[in-house]
């Protein structure tokens, strides 16, 4: 994750407060599956890559208490999704609608991730981060 465009510092009152865009660019994953058809089984393996997910961030630091908190924390772009599925043998006539749905579910865990993960890594180091 790193600092992606304007990043403003604003004071007021006892509050200080963080506008900041920030991104996470080529994120991969890989994925293994066994499929079985009638009597055939094979092995799957699926592949993707996430181009870039942008966010947008606000933090406010109270100089009363010296606590710092992530106020908004937003999705504001979703990249491509490639998605590389091999080895269905004789299902691979079900390879575009199993592209899809990797991509929904990949959409989906890659949102949910930095919602939660993602953002609670970035309050440690607002945490850990001396304010102005």
């Amino acid at each position: 994750m790193h600092r992606d465009g304007l990043a403003t510092i604003d004071k007021v009152a006892d509050w200080v407060f963080l506008y900041a865009n920030v991104a996470v660019e080529n994120l991969q994953m890989e994925y293994d599956a066994v499929v079985k058809a009638t009597s055939e089984v094979s092995g799957v393996q699926i592949s993707a890559n996430v181009e870039r997910v942008a966010l947008y961030l606000v933090a406010r630091y109270d100089l009363y208490t010296n606590t710092a908190d992530i106020d908004q924390f937003i999705i504001t772009e979703f990249g491509k999704i490639d998605v590389n599925i091999e080895g269905l043998g004789v299902l691979g006539y079900v390879l575009e609608p199993l592209a899809d749905v990797v991509t929904n579910l990949i959409h989906e865990d890659v949102a949910n991730i930095l919602e939660t993960t993602g953002k609670e890594y970035l309050q440690e180091a607002l945490n850990e981060t001396p304010w102005p």
